[in-house]
């Protein structure tokens, strides 16, 4: 349990390039199965979600940019990187999910020009070389 705290929990260490994507891909695909069983617990017979099931589908999508926070944060001290763009990079993701979730397919030109900033800010973390050896 404490490996678990230490890996997804703390800011302390650095995660190379794959190590990043594989935590973050790990901590994705746990996020959409828990997304899906809600989503199979407070839908209807035709599809339709609950309120409840709203409102708890956003609570865990928040609650994922916690470790997506501190994993950031580790890859940035990989390359010496500064600090903001974690904190720019969950700010962003949080701003999606508070004011685009009911309606993502209808996102202002501003909300389309902050997924793109985001997108890049993701590719940036992802694909910077580290400062030491891999």
């Amino acid at each position: 349990m404490d490996n678990l705290k230490e890996t997804f929990l703390s800011t302390e260490g650095k995660l190379t390039r794959l190590q990043y994507f594989k935590l973050m891909l790990a901590v994705g695909v746990v996020e959409i199965i828990l997304v899906f069983i809600t989503l199979g617990i407070f839908s209807d017979e035709y599809g339709f979600v609950s309120n409840a099931g709203e409102n708890l589908n956003m609570l865990i999508l928040l609650a994922a940019l916690v470790p997506y926070y501190f994993l950031t944060m580790k890859r940035i001290h990989d390359f010496a990187g500064n600090e903001f763009l974690a904190k720019l990079a969950v700010g962003l993701q949080f701003y999606y999910i508070v004011f685009n979730y009911k309606d993502p397919f209808n996102m202002s030109t501003f909300d389309n020009m902050l997924s793109f900033v985001n997108f890049s800010l993701i590719l940036y973390l992802v694909f910077n070389p580290s400062k030491y050896q891999e």
